[in-house]
């Protein structure tokens, strides 16, 4: 965030809120972009973000590690959040976004996501230029080959929605 003098300060809103999203392939959600159909971001229980951070998609016995959990939300600055999926569920597609959640004056933001599989990077795209409430669809990750495709749009650009705001959750 260029405008943000101190992207490592913390407080409210301290520097601009950038939310990463990660999806299970069941969401559905409202049509949030108005394209007349629904979207999958923001679906309850199925995307892990700041509002769901520790959903329950798979086996309902605790012992068993099979859901995601955001680790750690930044609300004020550059990052990182952090979601870990420690045993994906076979033959599904998982998709990665992110949300400008609100600029708190700061102007634009350049994300970067790096996608992780047993702990080896496999994945990383890097100053991505987003401006508030945009909502971007990263990748898509195909399991159990691990497969990362990048999104885009029908031009070929990255996809990124602008003006992207959930009616429930107005900043």
């Amino acid at each position: 965030t260029p405008n943000d003098p101190e992207q490592t300060d913390e407080g409210p809103e301290a520097g601009a809120d950038l939310d990463m999203h990660f999806l299970h392939p069941f969401a559905t959600g409202e049509d949030i972009d108005g394209d007349g159909e629904p979207d999958d971001w923001f679906d309850q229980p199925f995307d892990c973000y700041w509002f769901n951070p520790r959903p329950n998609w798979a086996s309902i016995d605790p012992m068993i590690n099979d859901d995601p959990g955001l680790d750690r939300d930044d609300t004020d600055g550059a990052g990182p959040e952090n979601v870990n999926l420690n045993v994906p569920q076979e033959g599904l597609v998982y998709k990665v976004g992110v949300h400008y959640w609100n600029d708190h004056g700061y102007g634009p933001s350049y994300a970067t996501v790096r996608i992780y599989i047993y702990s080896t990077l496999v994945f990383q795209i890097s100053d991505v230029e987003l401006v508030g409430l945009d909502m971007w669809e990263v990748a898509k990750i195909g399991w159990p080959s691990g497969q990362v495709d990048l999104i885009l749009n029908s031009g070929g650009n990255y996809k990124i929605m602008p003006n992207y705001q959930h009616p429930f959750f107005i900043p």
